[in-house]
């Protein structure tokens, strides 16, 4: 099996046309990636309709999780994927990273606690703006960029 540089799991819609900003956002960011890295480096993950292939994601994110995985989950999703990753990844030394699309996180997270321990064991936060940064950083993040 071939061993990729990083992990991407987000909203691709794979095989469909979508203008959603998410997964316009996703599609964006793993291509500016594996351009980065080099053809073939990144192994995407789509979590659209993922109740209705819920071990296909698994074995997904099994898959993806190599040294270095990327989540952007979309709307329900980030009751489950986050969750998903950290208890995946168990004890390797996976460094998981979390981007940011939309500003509504530190209200979330502010809201669901256990969310925000979730999170808390990420390498990092990418968020969008410096308030969305300031916010989760008065949660008690320390991981935030």
């Amino acid at each position: 099996m071939k061993q990729y540089k990083y992990g991407v799991i987000g909203s691709f819609v794979f095989g469909r046309s979508t203008y959603g900003g998410q997964s316009i956002k996703t599609r964006n960011f793993a291509d500016a990636l594996e351009e980065y890295l080099g053809e073939g480096t990144v192994f995407r993950v789509d979590t659209s309709g993922w109740k209705k292939k819920p071990f296909r994601l698994v074995a997904g994110i099994i898959r993806s999780l190599s040294k270095r995985s990327v989540i952007l989950p979309a709307g329900r999703g980030v009751f489950v994927i986050p969750y998903l990753v950290v208890f995946l990844r168990g004890l390797r030394k996976i460094k998981l990273r979390y981007v940011t699309i939309g500003g509504w996180l530190p209200k979330f997270a502010e809201k669901h606690k256990g969310l925000a321990r979730c999170l808390k064991k990420f390498a990092g936060i990418y968020v969008e703006t410096k308030t969305m940064k300031n916010a989760l950083e008065r949660l008690s993040f320390a991981n935030v960029v």
